[in-house]
């Protein structure tokens, strides 16, 4: 049985991008969710769209409780505003689900993250895989089953492969090419409700090799959870090129300052978390 969740999606002068999400969210297989957007927005507000009030309606219409809340652009890290939109969530339902804006989803996609929670009351994080939807070589689909991603190996290291181009001004261009199996989690991905407001979203500037993911998922080891991954989940990544945390970078050079400071933090993370356990150390991303 499906478990109804809420879904929260932080936005911020994508309107375009949000409505092509939305519309997946109307073909979902299941309609067992709420949703709690987080309006961000400098220009056009989410309640202003056309679009994006047209398809809410229309999620309304099939059972969806929908709350848009306005939250005034005051240069706040990413991650204070999506435990904004944690806070934000009145609905009372035990599992939530973290959408970027520019995302969209596969019809299945809910109804398999949620249904992560079903075996076992130890899983705490379940997610599926992201890859461009631009991208020139296809995502590596796994066994289409929930595999449980471990601290044994370093995974961020492991399993991501990036390139990354900055414009002129410093600002993310995009990604040429991203390496896609199915031992980590990355931008979209489902969470007990009690265990995100525990430890809640790192609350920090920047963001380098999806770190956030991995800091995320260290402190729910840290409360004994487990953390799931079925491939079979898919939310198509648009890499939006305004809005979010990418018009936060300067220079390339604030960039690489970011890099090491993401990075000192998990290696720090992850060697108290192994050293507690009795795992041994493993390399990590230089």
């Amino acid at each position: 049985m499906t478990q109804r969740a809420s879904i929260h999606v932080i936005t911020r002068d994508r309107g375009e991008a949000l409505a092509l999400l939305l519309s997946s969210l109307i073909q979902q297989t299941t309609k067992q969710f709420d949703l709690v957007i987080l309006d961000n927005s400098r220009g056009v507000k989410v309640n202003q769209s056309y679009a994006c009030r047209a398809l809410l309606s229309r999620l309304q219409l099939e059972g969806v409780r929908i709350n848009v809340v306005e939250c005034p652009d005051e240069h706040r890290d990413i991650g204070k505003y999506r435990n904004q939109c944690i806070e934000q969530d009145k609905f009372g339902n035990k599992i939530g689900i973290r959408i970027d804006d520019d995302s969209i989803l596969d019809p299945q996609y809910v109804e398999i993250v949620t249904s992560g929670f079903n075996s076992s009351e130890e899983v705490g994080i379940v997610g599926g895989i992201c890859p461009y939807i631009f991208a020139p070589r296809t995502y590596i689909l796994q066994p289409a089953k929930f595999n449980e991603v471990t601290p044994e190996f370093d995974w961020t290291d492991n399993c991501i492969n990036f390139v990354r181009f900055i414009n002129e001004d410093g600002t993310d261009k995009h990604w040429s090419q991203t390496f896609y199996p199915s031992g980590h989690i990355r931008s979209n991905y489902a969470y007990r409700m009690d265990l995100i407001k525990k430890i809640k979203f790192p609350e920090y500037s920047g963001f380098s090799g999806f770190s956030e993911e991995t800091y995320t998922c260290i402190l729910a080891w840290f409360e004994g959870y487990k953390v799931m991954i079925n491939p079979n989940a898919v939310a198509w990544h648009m890499n939006y090129p305004a809005g979010g945390g990418r018009d936060q970078i300067r220079s390339v050079e604030q960039m690489e300052n970011i890099k090491k400071l993401n990075t000192a933090r998990l290696k720090e993370g992850l060697d108290l978390y192994r050293k507690i356990k009795g795992i041994e150390p493993q390399s990590y991303p230089s």
